[in-house]
């Protein structure tokens, strides 16, 4: 028999409809940290804090922020004022992660018979390892799910993981809605994610003026002096598209 069928979880016996503690641990999360994980694991715990559940997020990381504070009606927790996430950790009904922080979680998981879920942005060996044994696994495409199940072949099977699920990573529209103008907006500019725009002009109305905004994460990001009228601009909360704007062209 799978020896993960036979541990005790709290959630096993709770009603469907109950008040549910969720603690995630994660290396950066918005608004100071704009990577597409953070955003995506934002959009999926959003909804849960709306539906009156406990969702708090602790950083494992030392951020620009030092003080707690809330997004959405998702608690978040500074590096700064971390040290008693363990203990917190102990008491909540599911745990979550994703990347580096996911053996941490899964050690305290395991040891305190809480469920965990794994999120899998990607398809290197790495997540798919860390992942193994997970209570849910949630993949963002069919592509990457695809790719887990041939990686965990090579597993016995009380190390799978017990469920997955496909979660493509949710786009609030409303959010994001600009007024229809005469530019462009490019987001994500670097050349790892196969943005390489250098010495073209980006793609707009032939007279109007581009917008690009640059991924905090990029290693190389597209360099913008080649096109004369695009307009350069940080990375920002993709919830402020509709009210943030670039200066104008040196």
């Amino acid at each position: 028999m799978d020896p993960a069928a036979l541990r005790p979880y709290r959630l096993a016996a709770a009603p469907t409809r109950r008040r549910m503690s969720l603690v995630a641990r994660v290396y950066g999360y918005p608004p100071d940290h704009n990577a597409g994980s953070e955003w995506m694991l934002h959009s999926m715990l959003r909804p849960l804090a709306e539906r009156g559940h406990d969702v708090t997020v602790w950083l494992s990381h030392p951020g620009k922020t030092e003080k707690r504070y809330e997004i959405d009606g998702v608690r978040v927790v500074p590096f700064q004022e971390g040290l008693d996430f363990a203990a917190q950790a102990a008491e909540a009904d599911v745990l979550l992660s994703h990347f580096e922080n996911v053996p941490v979680l899964a050690g305290l998981a395991r040891d305190r018979r809480i469920p965990l879920a794994v999120i899998c942005h990607d398809n290197f060996a790495t997540s798919f390892h860390n992942a193994a044994g997970a209570d849910l696994v949630v993949y963002n495409s069919e592509w990457i799910r695809r790719d887990g199940e041939i990686f965990y072949a090579r597993y016995p099977r009380e190390f799978l993981p017990r469920n997955s699920i496909v979660v493509r990573p949710p786009v609030l529209a409303d959010e994001y809605r600009t007024q229809p103008g005469e530019a462009a907006t490019l987001v994500n500019l670097n050349t790892d994610k196969a943005a390489n725009c250098s010495g073209r002009s980006p793609p707009g109305p032939p007279n109007g003026t581009s917008s690009a905004s640059a991924a905090p994460m990029a290693s190389r990001s597209c360099p913008h002096h080649a096109c004369p009228t695009a307009r350069s601009s940080t990375a920002f909360p993709g919830s402020r598209c509709a009210t943030t704007s670039t200066p104008a062209p040196a």
